[in-house]
């Protein structure tokens, strides 16, 4: 026996940059948040902007900003939804088949989808109010989902990235969508992590609003 022997001293500690999950699980949290934020590209077709002639005409109906974003936060979320639903019953049929644990899909792991969904929705919705046509509103959504998923370390883990970035990560709305894709990835879903989830969905819905209400007064 060794009398001064490193392990009576030293103990083997893992370190890290991605948290509680694996290397699979990272990555597969950045590559669906990845998606469902490219997903909003085609949505160009019935998220652009309203002429001012339908618009007079959706004005007259009392029809007012509000209640025209909420329709289109309504059918993005929906059209996600939708596309959740069959990636959820595929998972279940290669859990059939396979009996691959990990992909198995929870009721509570998709009803913890709710909140990146509105969000990411929410999101969506924003850029298109925001950009004056859909091809701004394409490249403008392409470009921000790859900073700010970048900022969020969806690409490269943040402990890898400079110090800077680390500081700026907690700001990006990404950052909490790729936690949240992470807590309903590992099942480990937390109220607080989903409330905020939310916040942020609603917060994107009240300056679509804003933005909406402002560009109808400049044409009036």
């Amino acid at each position: 026996d060794v009398v001064l022997s490193r392990d009576n001293y030293f103990k083997e500690v893992t370190v890290s940059a991605i948290g509680e999950m694996t290397v699979i699980e990272y990555y597969f949290a950045s590559a669906i948040l990845l998606f469902l934020l490219l997903c909003g590209i085609p949505c160009s077709v019935f998220l652009k902007r309203e002429s001012k002639a339908l618009r007079a005409k959706l004005k007259i109906a009392g029809v007012r900003p509000w209640q025209i974003v909420l329709s289109k936060w309504i059918a993005v979320t929906v059209l996600y939804f939708i596309i959740i639903l069959i990636l959820g019953g595929l998972s279940f049929i290669i859990y059939a088949f396979l009996g691959n644990s990990w992909i198995k899909v929870s009721m509570l792991q998709i009803l913890a989808m709710v909140p990146v969904v509105m969000s990411v929705s929410a999101m969506i919705v924003f850029v298109y109010e925001l950009m004056k046509s859909p091809v701004e509103s394409v490249m403008f959504l392409f470009i921000s989902t790859i900073i700010m998923l970048f900022l969020s370390g969806g690409f490269i883990p943040i402990g890898f990235l400079p110090e800077i970035i680390g500081k700026i990560s907690p700001l990006i709305p990404t950052s909490f969508l790729l936690n949240q894709m992470g807590a309903v990835i590992t099942d480990e879903i937390t109220v607080p992590t989903t409330m905020i989830t939310l916040i942020i969905a609603f917060g994107f819905y009240i300056l679509s609003i804003s933005i909406d209400s402002w560009r109808q007064s400049q044409q009036d």
